[in-house]
């Protein structure tokens, strides 16, 4: 068996209904046991946040522009084409843009009480970041502190896009488990990178061949 261990855009992905790997990460949950690493946690959360909250302050503009509306047709007309311009103007924020529209469609928003999409949506936020860890991860495996040591020692100079990425491949690459271990990731440079940190552990036995992969999923 192989367990799936997570960067943290699939995690995001599967959070976000609206992200382009939805279905993907969704569809991999499903046919694989999960681990995500306590890096890779960490992160997702303050992704998920700061993508939330860079959104949603535009949107804060669009909401005050569309208390003025003389109807709920002409409100619902505001907020279409409020959100249509934010996604031509920021198409990276694309995803977040059209999960919080489905948020405030979803609370079903009315001209009365379009006051207080702020709150609910700062609470929603939170309490996603809060449970960060989707309900599909199926497995704890502990890290081999030993292991992980000559994991980093031996890939430092790989240079790592950040220390980030470089804590999250040697986690994965230092689990407790007999299983064959794929680290999963959209991240062309997290793959590449990884690839060739992969080639440097093989090469001095510290991480047996086909033990660990790494793959890129579009």
């Amino acid at each position: 068996m192989t367990i799936n261990c997570w960067d943290t855009n699939l995690v995001i992905a599967l959070l976000n209904p609206h992200d382009r790997l939805h279905a993907t990460a969704v569809e991999l949950a499903e046919r694989e046991p999960i681990i995500i690493s306590q890096t890779v946690q960490a992160e997702a959360r303050l992704t998920f946040l700061r993508k939330f909250n860079t959104a949603v302050i535009e949107v804060y503009k669009i909401l005050n522009r569309a208390r003025r509306a003389d109807s709920e047709m002409e409100l619902q007309k505001m907020l279409i084409d409020g959100f249509k311009e934010l996604i031509q103007r920021r198409p990276e924020l694309k995803a977040f843009y059209e999960y919080i529209y489905g948020l405030i469609q979803e609370y079903g928003i009315r001209i009365d009480n379009i006051g207080k999409l702020p709150k609910m949506l700062n609470e929603h936020a939170i309490r996603k970041a809060a449970n960060i860890q989707p309900s599909r991860v199926s497995k704890t495996v502990d890290i081999d502190d030993s292991l992980y040591q000559q994991v980093s020692r031996e890939v430092r100079k790989v240079n790592f896009k950040d220390l980030v990425d470089f804590q999250i491949f040697c986690e994965y690459c230092s689990l407790k488990t007999s299983e064959n271990i794929a680290i999963t990731t959209n991240d062309r440079e997290f793959y590449k990178k990884g690839k060739k940190a992969l080639n440097i552990l093989i090469s001095k036995g510290i991480i047996p061949k086909d033990k660990v992969d790494v793959r890129l999923i579009y």
